[in-house]
């Protein structure tokens, strides 16, 4: 016999056909059960039926005979006619009022030809009764004895009792059809379900049969020869080919993908050996690169350590240039000539140069190393765009440029920044916006809603602006774009530091300009909370109307000036004004003229020492109460403090009732 069509019979169609099977044996065996079901339901109905109608004409019967029988009519009447009892009249018209009730109920469910006859007969024999029921009771008035009565109106009862009988005999042959009935169609059910379950089951058993066959001889065996094969190649037997790969269905499908797997394998073979080979070379490439970046690692740590001491030495030495040289300015015992004094004044301007690019390289070589401290927290920058937008007018009208402040009258959200950080950054771009500015220019700071989830600052100036070609260097460091040899003074570090300060608080910077131009600058942040709205014109005029002192901070440690900004927030109309350095801090002190300032001694740049003494220097910020607030406390530290001029002297870990206090006399 010719297998090749089995053999290449899809399994799909297999299972189709099967399910098609599957259907047509559930279809016969559903129109069968919906057969005997039918059948079922008539034999109940034909029962109900039949059962309702013999159960009520057996119950009139009962009535009839009761009616009619001992206690009934007849021996009423009889009674009525021997007794002569007025009262026994009115019973005997009661019991054939019931007779007349119950034939009437009786006929009204239907009868054959022997059952009317058997009603006729009935009524017939009422007529009489009633005739003699009248017939009776005339005579009952007249002297016949009742004796005589009785002859006279004697009915003879045969007729009626013979009519029930019929009836009776009648009832019990309708329950016997009635039983008939439903034992012939329990039979044709009993004979219904029999064919069923033959035909079912050698549906199914043929169903079994043929099923077992196919699937053992076309897909059990070659299923278990192909599992055979695959133990083999999981083993590592790659020299036996896969059976029954010519087949065409699922199992020969299944065998050519077999068997490309073990060609696969047979090539895998060949290519771990060169893998092996390449790995061997990539652990050594590996092992040199972990030497090179722990070299490098090595190497950054003795850079940082070489800027940490450089800082120190050039420092020293910077100290006593600039010192003696700030000693020759104020010799009054033997002035200097103009051109000696403009000589001493590039000393100092180079020397502030020097120490402020020492203070920018230890920065940024931080920033480089991950090591630069970030107090991220969301917060509302208003109070920082304020005090460097204060800083950036001076500087502004310094150069005799116009400033525009486009933020006032906005309430900004919270963005997650470090406060002092976030100070930095905008300080250096406004500062730069005015630095390479042109005469008679303006200077911008704009906000901008990029979405719902950005706000972008733009700080704008009409300077000299950017060559198109440079724009590339404009973030890297000691970049300054062809201006080393200007008049203007910078480190080429700022707009590096910058970036690095922006981007490790989530932000983007970047910016537009064009040569001759302007420039515009901008940093963008996401928003943490809140939105950007317009204030209304109340929270303006609440926002100047405090009455409390405004003090200055002047410290670069940001929990110290957190923890500083809570203690002065709970003095009623109070303001806070931050710096991070104390060349900030004099800067604000003179613009801002608060009245009192909080210093701290170690600070980046000049100390605090250094920032007392020239706020005594300047007239504008002489006499403002100065309170040191330092972690040095040596009593020895703090005579000196006092001697050079501190107005109070405050040790860290900070005492609140102390400084509170310190706060309310300095500004009474």
């Amino acid at each position: 016999m010719d297998l090749n069509f089995l053999n290449n019979h899809s399994i799909k169609n297999s299972t189709t056909a099967l399910s098609v099977l599957l259907v047509v044996l559930a279809m016969g065996v559903a129109a069968t059960g919906f057969s005997v079901l039918k059948e079922a339901r008539n034999t109940d109905k034909t029962w109900r039926q039949y059962e309702a109608i013999t159960a009520r004409k057996a119950d009139h019967l009962s009535h009839l005979r009761a009616a009619i029988g001992y206690g009934g009519a007849i021996h009423k009447f009889k009674n009525f006619v021997l007794r002569q009892d007025r009262l026994l009249i009115v019973d005997v018209h009661a019991s054939m009022l019931e007779v007349t009730v119950a034939l009437t109920a009786y006929s009204a469910l239907g009868a054959n030809a022997a059952e009317r006859n058997a009603i006729s007969v009935l009524e017939k024999s009422l007529s009489l009764y009633l005739a003699a029921i009248e017939k009776a009771e005339l005579l009952a008035s007249t002297d016949i004895s009742p004796r005589a009565i009785d002859r006279i109106v004697k009915i003879n009862d045969g007729p009626a009792l013979a009519a029930l009988a019929t009836l009776a005999s009648e009832l019990r042959a309708a329950r016997e059809k009635s039983s008939k009935s439903v034992h012939t169609s329990v039979a044709q059910v009993e004979s219904a379900i029999t064919d069923m379950i033959s035909i079912v089951g050698a549906l199914t058993a043929l169903l079994v049969i043929g099923f077992f066959w196919f699937s053992r001889i076309q897909f059990v065996n070659p299923l278990l020869q192909l599992s055979d094969a695959i133990s083999s190649l999981a083993k590592g037997d790659t020299a036996t080919p896969i059976p029954h790969g010519s087949r065409q269905n699922e199992l020969g499908a299944l065998a050519r993908t077999m068997e490309v797997f073990r060609e696969n394998m047979v090539f895998r073979q060949h290519a771990e050996h060169e893998l092996r080979q390449i790995q061997k070379e990539l652990e050594e490439r590996t092992e040199a690169a972990v030497l090179a970046r722990n070299e490098a690692e090595e190497a950054n740590t003795a850079k940082s350590r070489f800027l940490s001491s450089m800082s120190h030495e050039l420092r020293t030495p910077l100290n006593a240039i600039l010192g003696f040289t700030q000693l020759l300015n104020m010799d009054l015992d033997q002035a200097l000539t103009a051109k000696q004094r403009d000589a001493t004044d590039q000393i100092l301007k180079a020397g502030d140069h020097l120490m402020t690019l020492i203070g920018e390289v230890l920065d940024l070589a931080a920033i480089e190393a991950g090591k630069a401290s970030l107090d991220l927290k969301p917060q509302d920058p208003t109070p920082i765009i304020e005090e460097c937008v204060a800083f950036a007018r001076t500087l502004a009208e310094q150069k005799d440029l116009t400033f525009h402040d486009r933020t006032t009258g906005w309430r900004l959200p919270d963005f997650d920044i470090d406060d002092t950080r976030f100070r930095q950054v905008l300080l250096n771009l406004l500062s730069n916006a005015v630095k390479y500015n042109r005469d008679g220019g303006t200077v911008t700071l704009a906000i901008q809603k990029i979405d719902e989830q950005k706000i972008r600052f733009n700080v704008i100036d009409s300077g000299i602006g950017i060559a198109a070609e440079k724009h590339a260097g404009i973030f890297m460091p000691f970049s300054r774009l062809g201006l080393e040899n200007s008049d203007i003074t910078g480190t080429g570090i700022g707009l590096t530091i910058t970036k690095e300060l922006v981007e490790a608080m989530g932000g983007t910077i970047g910016f537009e300009s064009a040569l001759g131009l302007g420039s515009t600058f901008w940093i963008e942040f996401p928003v943490v909370r809140g939105e950007l709205s317009v204030k209304e014109r109340r929270e303006e005029i609440e926002d100047t109307a405090r009455t409390g002192p405004t003090v200055l901070c002047v410290e670069d440690n940001a929990s110290s000036l957190k923890l500083l900004e809570s203690i002065i927030e709970r003095i009623p109309g109070s303001t806070m004004l931050a710096a991070h350095t104390g060349e900030i801090g004099l800067d604000l002190a003179e613009m801002r003229q608060p009245d009192i300032i909080l210093m701290d001694i170690n600070l980046p740049g000049i100390d605090g020492v250094e920032t007392l003494k020239r706020l005594k220097e300047t007239a504008a910020t002489k006499d403002i109460p100065v309170i040191a607030v330092t972690a040095r406390a040596a009593p020895e530290d703090k005579r000196q403090g006092l001697e050079a001029g501190f107005t109070d002297y405050l040790t860290k870990p900070i005492d609140v009732e102390a400084i509170t206090a310190a706060i309310n006399q300095a500004f009474e």
